[in-house]
């Protein structure tokens, strides 16, 4: 399978993801079965739907906290910024429901720890994981966790631009040479779902700012 999990980041090829971080494709493990139950993912640290997130959105740049500053984790060539995983494992669910849009909105600086992740139009195999993101800008740093039989941890950095309701992603740290990214994503000041084209569907992985 070419996507792994998100931001693990989608799109790239898991025997690269397997050369830089020591481990397998992130999305093998046991059978998700069932639905979600809630059709839209986002819950109550997602977007409203009024669509009056999307205009907050449109500048292209992420939002500062409060009016107060942040810096990004040190990285270098050879070690990405790791802001360490936080929270609960979460084990991706699967719907059959329409999956939602995205509507965009301001992305506020801050830690954001996975909350949910929900497959529309696609049910994979999949294992419990956790993924946190220290974001600062445009600077986006990420821990993830993908448990299994082992269980495997990795880090990455990436510049990233909001434009609407779509992240323009390119990777700076974990996977030289990777392709830029365009993902679809919804944020309020509490939290953030993003949009993840995989497997003929899409999946939603929504996070809590803390």
């Amino acid at each position: 399978m070419r996507n792994l999990i998100l931001f693990a980041f989608f799109g790239i090829p898991t025997a690269s993801m397997a050369a830089c971080s020591g481990s397998g494709p992130v999305h093998i493990g046991d059978p998700i079965e069932g639905d979600a139950g809630d059709p839209d993912p986002r819950g109550e640290g997602g977007a409203a739907g009024d669509g009056s997130a999307a205009a907050d959105g449109e500048a292209g740049k992420p939002t500062s906290d409060g009016g107060k500053t942040c810096a990004p984790l040190p990285s270098d060539a050879g070690t990405c910024g790791a802001p360490g995983v936080m929270g609960g494992a979460v084990r991706p669910m699967c719907s059959s429901t329409t999956p939602p849009t995205a509507i965009g909105g301001a992305i506020v600086d801050g830690t954001y720890v996975l909350r949910s992740a929900t497959y529309f139009g696609t049910c994979p195999f999949a294992s419990p994981e956790r993924i946190t993101w220290a974001i600062c800008g445009t600077s986006w740093q990420t821990t993830q966790e993908r448990q299994g039989a082992t269980t495997a941890t990795f880090n990455l950095d990436a510049t990233v631009m909001a434009s609407k309701t779509t992240l323009q992603i390119q990777l700076t740290c974990g996977m030289p040479g990777a392709a830029p990214l365009s993902y679809g994503y919804d944020a309020t000041p509490t939290g953030m779902s993003i949009y993840v084209p995989i497997g003929g569907g899409v999946r939603v992985d929504t996070f809590d700012r803390r």
